[in-house]
């Protein structure tokens, strides 16, 4: 294994040596000893060439003659000779020895690293082999959970088909019944769009005929001053003949004539520009009159406009005519007009005060249709702001009774709760609201698809403008993108006639639900199967809901609803208005509210 001299190698060398030191003096005697032959090197390696030195270096010589002394000098040297070669022998065993060590701790080094590598390996094994267990064990337990869950999904569907068994008791002859009405609430809506198209029709053709009118009496007009002229030029030229001394009176004549010519002229065109003003209002109020009556009568079929509507115009106040006398010639002109020229302008007034009083007359109807239609907004004459703040927290003449089918009863699930959080909405409009900051605030859910629902989102902004500054207003979007509802902001400030709004207005701010955490919140407190757009919730001064309310398509808050009612009653604080408690309807009832209640209005294919 290694080429190191073995210990008994080593120490059969010192003993050879030793004996044969001691032989070649116990031999000693004669005068001449004939030297040794070189014993030859037998064997290999080290250990012979060690032998044959010692054997070498003592090598008998001849005993020279002497005395003991010299003996006993001779037996000194061969002992110190021999303790020398003791001591050599022992340091080069002590080297072989600590060479032997050294390689024996080599050896041991080495089968220590051996030993730690073995370990690691078998440590990394066990760990790897305890990877793949727990591995094995996870994948185990995630199969566990996975059969748990599907069997608790199934457990739920199971509870739930039951429960769905138990609440939709349903036939089919019911669902055919349901089908029935949707199918003529549909062909009635058809009808009714086939009917104002038609009527959109009929105002156009009126529209353009007074146009065609209005073209008509402008030239007529034109015509007459242009024949007044003509008149006025022939009395002044018989004027002159008649004359003696016609050139001076010609000069005079002539520089009356343009004067009066001149002024004429002046009054003209501002009875004729005083016309086209009227008759362009006249225009202009009368497409408004038809509009809202195409609104009025559009609401008054879904519902809407009260019946006390036609009523309410008939006891609107008689017009006045307020038409402005224009100021009459001076004598010294009048003398030199002609007669007929002035009779047709005194005409051209009369018509002129017929005019302003048949615009003052279509203002007045249109201003009572308004006061009725909550869909048109007021109008603001001569650009003055009208001030509601007296009026606004007086009540109402007349209490609002809704129908059943959106009546909030005294105990809904939701009174009295603590109102969720709605700090997770994403603002795409106005400003932040926090519920509990010492205001009212009302809650609108809207959708951007819910078309027919954005009648509650006018009527809403309508209470808004009236409790400005006494309340907070807010509305959260339940469409499925953050897109669809900026895209609702769009549209705002447009017209829809298709839906029978004249003008989408919302000034208030909007947010977007994110991941439907606020409507999942309300429709948890309101213990409610949906919660769509519609619903509007009025939350006090310290956070609690006091009052919920769910509207329809077309069916407008400050209408039929007790939402503005109670919302006043809440800033004034007042006790709110009370239904009783929840009597038992009938089933069909509760089906056409769960119908209305969607997230999306089926009638309109949304």
């Amino acid at each position: 294994m290694t080429d190191s001299i073995p210990t008994w190698a080593v120490v059969g060398a010192v003993g050879t040596a030793v004996v044969g030191l001691g032989y070649m003096m116990s031999a000693g005697g004669g005068n001449e000893t004939k030297p040794k032959k070189k014993p030859a090197q037998t064997g290999s390696g080290e250990s012979s060439k060690k032998k044959a030195k010692v054997v070498e270096v003592h090598k008998p010589v001849a005993k020279p003659e002497g005395s003991n002394a010299e003996r006993r000098r001779r037996k000194e040297l061969a002992a110190k000779r021999r303790q020398e070669l003791e001591a050599e022998a022992a340091r080069k065993a002590k080297e072989a020895e600590e060479a032997e060590m050294l390689r024996l701790k080599r050896k041991a080094k080495e089968a220590a690293k051996e030993a730690e590598q073995r370990q690691k390996e078998a440590r990394e094994a066990a760990a790897k082999k305890k990877a793949e267990r727990k591995a094995q064990l996870e994948a185990e337990e995630k199969e566990k959970q996975r059969i748990r869950e599907e069997n608790k999904k199934k457990e739920q569907a199971a509870i739930e088909a039951k429960k769905n068994k138990v609440v939709n008791k349903v036939d089919e002859a019911e669902l055919k019944a349901r089908q029935e009405r949707k199918a003529a609430k549909k062909a009635a809506l058809k009808e009714a769009s086939q009917k104002r198209k038609q009527e959109e029709e009929e105002r156009q053709r009126r529209a353009n005929e007074l146009a065609q009118r209005k073209a008509e009496e402008q030239a007529r007009l034109e015509a007459e001053e242009k024949e007044a002229r003509r008149v006025e030029m022939e009395l002044e030229r018989k004027k002159r003949e008649k004359s003696a001394n016609w050139e001076e009176t010609a000069k005079k004549a002539d520089e009356a004539k343009r004067i009066a010519l001149e002024k004429k002229n002046q009054k003209i065109q501002a009875k004729i520009k005083k016309s086209q003003e009227k008759a362009d209002e006249k225009y202009r109020v009368a497409k408004e009159i038809e509009e809202a009556q195409r609104a009025a009568e559009a609401a008054r079929e879904a519902g809407v406009v009260e019946e006390e509507e036609e009523e309410a115009a008939e006891e609107a106040p008689a017009p006045t005519a307020t038409a402005t006398e224009e100021p009459k010639a001076d004598e010294a002109t009048a003398t030199t007009d002609n007669s007929e020229s002035l009779t047709k302008i005194e005409a051209l007034e009369g018509s002129t005060q017929k005019l302003s009083a048949d615009i003052d007359s279509i203002k007045s109807r249109m201003d009572a249709i308004n006061a009725k239609a909550a869909k048109i907004p007021q109008s603001n004459k001569g650009g003055k702001k009208e001030n509601k703040s007296d009026d606004s927290l007086k009540p109402p003449a007349t209490m609002p009774t809704p129908s059943p089918a959106y009546t909030t009863y005294d105990d809904d699930a939701c009174l009295g709760k603590k109102a969720p959080t709605i700090g997770t909405a994403d603002y795409i409009q106005g400003e932040t609201v926090k519920l509990g900051a010492g205001k009212p605030v009302v809650i609108c859910f809207f959708a951007k698809f819910a078309k027919g629902d954005w009648s509650t989102v006018i009527g809403v902004n309508a209470l808004a403008e009236r409790f400005a500054g006494k309340a907070d207003f807010v509305g959260i979007s339940v469409d499925p993108s953050k897109e669809d509802a900026e895209s609702f902001i769009s549209k705002i400030g447009k017209s829809f006639p298709e839906l029978d709004i004249p003008l989408l207005s919302c000034s208030f701010p909007l947010a977007f639900d994110t991941d439907k955490e606020c409507r999942e919140a309300y429709k948890k407190v309101c213990k409610l199967q949906a919660l769509g757009a519609s619903a509007t919730f009025i939350i006090n001064k310290e956070g609690i809901i006091v009052w919920r309310e769910q509207f329809g398509q077309g069916y407008a808050p400050p209408k039929k609803g007790q939402l503005a009612e109670q919302l006043r009653r809440v800033i004034v604080g007042e006790k709110l208005l009370s239904n009783g408690n929840k009597p038992v309807v009938e089933e069909e009832e509760e089906e056409d509210e769960e119908m209305d209640m969607g997230d999306f209005d089926d009638d309109l294919g949304f």
